[in-house]
């Protein structure tokens, strides 16, 4: 609790919501960086991440699910864990003339080097290990400075198989994690105003 700088309240939610139960995502930092900082980079990622302090329709766009996270970047930096500090979201970097642009820009204080997260609704699939690849290859060449270490990628999706990780990062020369996200549903409209209305009636009846 102290080490992560957290609150009694952040650790209560910690363990509602079992954070206590992740893993290490699935990676190449063994294959990509050197010791200690592929240990402390392992050590970094979580499996799964509880986004529990968003509550989302079943058909909600992506787009929107990454402007949630936005809005409540305060939970999400105490999701991610200690030593992650946003740079932005939507960073815009220009390569041969064409902008691109990813999702959120994190520098980590303690690994001493960027985090691009890139945020994906559906499962994993192998040609987005190749799209972050391509992402933290040019914000090595135009973000980082010679005090940084390798810039690192997370992609966060609804699922996957870790074998298809495995084969996707095996051959890519730039530090990769994929990890599962959670995302609690709101219920449908229907149902939501069913238990309102059974909340409102069991309350009228205790105060009858």
């Amino acid at each position: 609790m102290v080490e992560n700088g957290w609150s009694n309240n952040s650790l209560i939610h910690g363990i509602e919501s079992g954070l206590y139960e992740s893993q290490r995502g699935v990676s190449n930092f063994e294959l990509t960086l050197l010791k200690p900082q592929s240990d402390l980079a392992m050590d970094l990622i979580r499996d799964p991440y509880y986004l529990d302090f968003l509550y989302v329709e079943e058909n909600i766009e992506e787009r929107d699910v990454k402007q949630l996270l936005i809005a409540h970047m305060r939970e999400f930096l105490l999701t991610l864990g200690v030593g992650f500090s946003f740079v932005g979201h939507n960073y815009c970097l220009t390569v041969a003339g064409q902008d691109q642009h990813v999702d959120m820009l994190f520098y980590h204080l303690h690994l001493r080097c960027f985090v691009v997260i890139q945020l994906e609704m559906g499962s994993f699939k192998p040609e987005q290990s190749s799209k972050m690849n391509f992402y933290l290859s040019a914000v090595d060449d135009q973000e980082r400075q010679e005090q940084d270490n390798q810039t690192i990628g997370i992609i966060l999706c609804s699922s996957k198989e870790d074998i298809v990780v495995e084969y996707s990062l095996r051959n890519l020369v730039n530090p990769i994690a994929v990890a599962e996200h959670r995302i609690p549903k709101m219920l449908p409209s229907k149902e939501r105003l069913q238990l309102e209305l059974e909340t409102a009636m069991r309350r009228f009846s205790r105060g009858s």
